[in-house]
Order: structure tokens, then sequence, then C-alpha cells
């Protein structure tokens, strides 16, 4: 997934459209389209982490889809492993949430699976 993927992801998460995340980020209506019309590859670092900012994401997560688990500890207070795993889960596309949830839910309701 790469930058223009992400942030239509959390765009349609948040209900946001280009329009509203410039006037809430700070960022030109203008900067945003080009995005999507010039390309992101001569994309600022400060335009990126403003946006990153005011999505509650990390500028890392952002740009270049890297996790930051530190920031996952962070915020949830759960050990490394169990931040791994929210990390993983984050990464996923809606069908393998999905699957993921099931799968869960299918070992769960199976007591042999539980020490």
């Amino acid at each position: 997934m790469d930058f223009l993927s992400r942030l239509d992801e959390m765009l349609k998460k948040r209900g946001l459209n280009k329009h509203t995340l410039s006037q809430q980020c700070g960022v030109p209506y203008s900067t945003i389209n080009s995005f999507y019309t010039k390309g992101f590859s001569n994309v600022k670092l400060e335009t990126i982490s403003k946006i990153a900012r005011f999505l509650g994401v990390s500028l890392n997560y952002l740009a270049w889809g890297e996790v930051d688990l530190g920031l996952i500890e962070k915020e949830t207070g759960l050990p490394p492993d169990e931040a791994e795993l929210i990390a993983c889960y984050r990464q996923l596309n809606k069908d393998g949430k999905n699957y993921l949830r099931d799968t869960v839910e299918m070992i769960a309701a199976n007591d042999k699976y539980i020490y």
C-alpha cells in the first residue's frame, strides 16, 4: 500500500474528503490535490507531517507504511507482543481484518486452545 492508498483509507474511515483535510490540517487544497494529479514522490516531509499529526498516525506510517510499535504501546498500554499484533491488524485490508476476527472468535470459542 502506498502513501495515497493509506491517505485515502484514513480519509474514508474518518468520513473526510480532500477539501476538509486541507482546511483542518493547514495544507493547501492545491497541494493535496496535486498528490493525485502529479504524484507524491516530491512531497515535503513537513506536509506529510502536518497531515499525519491531524490524522493521529505516525509520520513513518503515513509516508512509508511503517508501524511504530512504541506508539501503539504508548497509546494502548499493552505489552510489546500484543502491540505487535495490533500493528499487524492495522495493516490488513477490510477482508483481512474480518478473516482475522472470525478466526480469533473461532479459536476463543474452542476451549482446547485456551490455556
